[in-house]
């Protein structure tokens, strides 16, 4: 059973972006601005919390794959370990 712990903290909307094959992609959130804010590149092989994510989803016709998730800054920049 998985647990939702209750926060005062905001959530974001976040997008984690590589191409098909690859171990490094690229965070990104979603803010007022006209384009998601990018906030640095991720190695999906060695973080469990975004190899976990980026398990199950499907290839773009650009030959990238992402994933849209919600957490707070700290947690998606900084995972826990």
């Amino acid at each position: 059973m998985r647990t939702v712990e209750q926060t005062s903290r905001s959530r974001t909307l976040f997008i984690l972006r590589w191409q098909d094959g690859e171990d490094w992609g690229h965070l990104s959130a979603v803010t007022d601005a006209p384009k998601p804010v990018f906030l640095g590149f991720v190695n999906r092989a060695l973080d469990p919390v975004f190899h976990t994510l980026s398990r199950d989803c499907s290839i773009g016709a650009d030959g990238f794959r992402e994933v849209w998730f919600t957490g707070t800054l700290s947690s998606a920049t900084s995972p826990a370990r």
